[in-house]
């Protein structure tokens, strides 16, 4: 492996590694009441379960935890869980009163992540434009952090052909970054920083959604 590039993917662990000591989620994320309103098959990768909040429905894939298990979670009277959030897990559910524990895995329409920006926005740092860009700095660690665990989890370092594709990734990154810096910066109004981070995290969040498709979780 070409010594630059072998420094390089290091970089992006380290950079992402300390990305885990931001308290961003720890701020502004608090756990979220739901039920288990369904599990459906195949499992592969994972289930797929439905988990109703406040009356939305959050539909993804599970790790950690096989059908027959959920089934019976979901025979339960009480299908009360609760959707949590840590840096070394990832998004997990808490079936209350069983007290199991599974991962969701798969792509989530609102993910905790984004919960945590939009709770950043209503406190008085997000009234300002410069505050929101630092609320989105928080979410840009946070999925990087993301991307780093579900790297690890399919392989990381050890896995070549996924080593080789995340260094390819991080070149068209940061070409896209420069990109974004060259479209927006020459215009006017701290608006435009806002737009250039917001662009940052949607693609970091869509390679992390990418990943996590080819994650098997049991």
């Amino acid at each position: 492996m070409n010594r630059i590039l072998h420094l390089t993917l290091l970089l992006f662990i380290s950079i992402d590694t300390l990305a885990n000591e931001t308290s961003f989620m720890q701020d502004y994320y608090s756990p979220q009441n739901g039920k288990l309103i369904n599990v459906m098959t195949p499992c592969d990768p994972g289930c797929y379960v439905e988990i109703e909040i406040d009356g939305n429905v959050l539909s993804t894939t599970t790790s950690g935890i096989g059908d027959e298990k959920l089934y019976k979670l979901e025979d339960e009277k009480d299908k009360s869980v609760t959707i949590n959030y840590s840096q070394e897990k990832g998004v997990y559910v808490i079936h209350v009163i069983t007290n199991t524990m599974f991962m969701l895995n798969g792509k989530i329409e609102k993910h905790p992540i984004d919960h945590a920006l939009s709770n950043c926005y209503l406190t008085p740092l997000g009234l300002t434009t410069s505050g929101m860009v630092s609320c989105l700095m928080g979410a840009e660690q946070a999925w990087n952090t993301e991307l780093l665990r579900v790297f690890n989890q399919l392989g990381g370092m050890s896995n070549d052909p996924l080593k080789y594709a995340q260094i390819a990734w991080m070149k068209f990154k940061d070409d896209q970054f420069n990109w974004f810096n060259s479209a927006f910066s020459s215009k006017q109004g701290s608006k435009w920083s806002y737009a250039i981070k917001e662009r940052r995290v949607l693609l970091i969040r869509q390679q992390v959604e990418h990943l996590q498709s080819f994650y098997k979780g049991y």
